[in-house]
């Protein structure tokens, strides 16, 4: 029997793919808000509703909310491109999806944000993370916000791109600056459960939580478990350094249209720092993986 229907944004993506199979695992209904041409990227599954619109839409958020017992808002985007800001999709977007639920008398709202997420931050990405939680602590809803660390899985593009490193296992593996800088991987199934467990938890209602593994590890510890795991054996690092990689990853983007890493990429993954994960365990009986176990399941 159907515990009810869940609006789901950002149901394409590689976090969402996850949380609506999650959310159909757990015998829920899916009111998914996609964009037009993302639309043919969800299940052939008759418990799964596609509502075409978009966040930044007032009136779409409202149609996709209405008739929904909760939501789970994850749309973000990591670049801005044209007219997809960070203020349009991380701060407007929330507050449209906010809006719409307080519309449609849709009290619970699961929110994603970011482990930076800071609205004093001076980099666009984590200020308007940080404005959007704003938006929702504001609300008069049922909310809970997570901010996630690092997320790594099987289609995720981070890992995807790590691997492409470590691939072939003869080369030396290149690492911008000292590779000193922290990094607490979770994966991916472990966010989605999370994300749907805590849909009818009370202790959940208010709270803001940390999601991380159970370790934080330096970059290079990072790689070298990855290499370990791919390669059967630890792997020789090119440190770049940083007045050497800061030019180089300028020049990339001015000459090319989806660089590997931007100058806020790079700022953001240098002042990476371990988050404390207790609140969420204790809430949400949860005990993070560690990296081993979740390079096992999703290598």
């Amino acid at each position: 029997m159907s515990r009810g229907t869940v609006l789901l944004t950002g149901a394409t993506g590689f976090v969402g793919g996850q949380i609506l199979s999650q959310l159909l695992q757990q015998d829920y209904r899916v009111r998914c808000l996609v964009r037009e041409r993302s639309h043919h990227a969800l299940p052939d599954d008759d418990r799964i509703e596609p509502v075409v619109g978009n966040v930044t839409s007032p009136e779409e958020c409202l149609q996709a909310a209405t008739g929904c017992r909760a939501a789970i808002h994850l749309v973000g985007i990591i670049r801005q491109k044209g007219s997809n800001t960070f203020q349009k999709v991380h701060v407007e977007g929330t507050r449209n999806v906010v809006e719409a639920c307080r519309q449609a008398g849709v009290r619970r709202f699961i929110h994603m944000s970011a482990d930076q997420a800071d609205p004093a931050s001076h980099l666009p990405y984590a200020r308007t993370k940080g404005l959007a939680e704003e938006v929702v602590q504001k609300s008069d809803l049922e909310w809970t916000i997570f901010r996630p660390t690092l997320i790594i899985g099987r289609n995720g593009e981070f890992l995807q791109q790590m691997l492409m490193l470590v691939k072939p296992c003869w080369k030396p593996i290149p690492v911008i600056g000292d590779g000193h800088y922290i990094v607490q991987p979770i994966g991916v199934d472990e966010v989605a459960r999370l994300f749907v467990g805590c849909i009818p938890l009370e202790q959940a209602k208010g709270k803001t939580y940390n999601l991380a593994g159970a370790k934080a590890m330096t970059f290079d510890n990072f790689m070298d478990k990855l290499s370990q795991a791919v390669c059967g054996r630890r792997r020789i690092k090119m440190h770049v350094p940083l007045p050497v990689a800061k030019p180089m990853i300028s020049i990339m983007e001015r000459l090319l249209a989806n660089p590997p890493i931007n100058r806020q990429e790079l700022a953001m993954m240098l002042s990476t720092r371990a988050v404390p994960t207790d609140q969420a365990e204790q809430d949400l009986d949860w005990q993070p993986a560690d990296l081993d176990e979740v390079l096992k399941r999703n290598l």
